[in-house]
């Protein structure tokens, strides 16, 4: 029987954590084992109870410290780390690579658009399989004037070229065809979320190759139900492992974008 995905959520909005733990409470594979508001509290949860995955808010305005407290010290501490998602109304880029760097796997940002309360839980059941599978534990780097802890992939071990060449492999496998717009924007978009995960992401390709967001997205979503359309079910089942949550029975982009990104980030390990 598979294991339940046990979550941390750490967040001193107190309507927030209400409508999470409803929206955790309302699914048989997720477990939310506890909520905290400060810090110190979820450093110490993370000792006793190692929790599968945390969502951790950057700002936590009502209670002592914040996001990148639980970070540093976690890193500090040398503790095994969860599965962390950072949920945030920041869109700084500096407060992203600081927050990536301290050990955070995925950022989302709050107000982008389709997000809800709903959305950390999805994200987090749609890649439980891999959460689950995924050993986590602190991993030492050397820098000139100390050993820090991070659980991040060897990017120095992979080559920008080598990168493309996986999330071509991965795209092609489930067929979608490299001649589409949307197999270029898809794998733009995973190539982005892999090294630097950011909001907007369709914005950010628009501008890239002077489209506007909407056309980006419409032909991502399009190459996505197509490969769904034509390509075998079998096929699809193994290769793409995440749970699906859209009503159409097809990712939706954020997923898709969301289950590459770490499948890739799981091989360059």
């Amino acid at each position: 029987m598979k294991r339940t995905l046990s979550v941390l959520l750490v967040d001193d909005d107190l309507t927030t954590c209400d409508r999470i733990k409803r929206i955790a409470e309302s699914y048989n594979d997720i477990q939310l084992i506890a909520s905290v508001n400060n810090a110190e509290d979820a450093v110490n949860c993370v000792k006793e109870q190692k929790p599968d995955a945390m969502i951790l808010d950057l700002e936590l305005h009502h209670g002592k410290g914040n996001g990148f407290d639980v970070l540093k010290e976690i890193k500090t501490l040398g503790l095994c780390s969860p599965f962390i998602l950072i949920t945030t109304y920041n869109t700084s880029s500096t407060t992203y690579e600081i927050a990536r760097r301290l050990g955070a796997d995925f950022i989302m940002y709050k107000k982008q658009a389709e997000y809800s309360d709903e959305t950390p839980i999805n994200f987090l059941r749609m890649l439980s399989d891999e959460i689950l599978f995924c050993e986590r534990k602190p991993k030492k780097v050397v820098d000139n004037k100390q050993a820090v802890y991070t659980d991040h992939y060897h990017e120095s071990e992979y080559s920008e070229n080598e990168i493309d060449d996986l999330i071509n492999d991965e795209l092609i496998k489930i067929g979608i065809n490299p001649k589409v717009l949307g197999f270029k924007y898809l794998k733009e978009a995973i190539r982005i979320t892999v090294s630097n995960p950011t909001h907007n992401i369709s914005a950010n390709i628009g501008k890239k190759f002077d489209k506007s967001s909407g056309s980006v997205e419409r032909a991502m979503q399009n190459a996505i139900e197509r490969a769904w359309e034509l390509t075998d079910l079998d096929v699809l089942a193994q290769n793409y492992t995440a749970r699906i949550n859209s009503s159409k029975g097809v990712p939706t982009i954020l997923e898709f974008i969301y289950f590459y990104a770490n499948k890739v980030k799981q091989i360059i390990r």
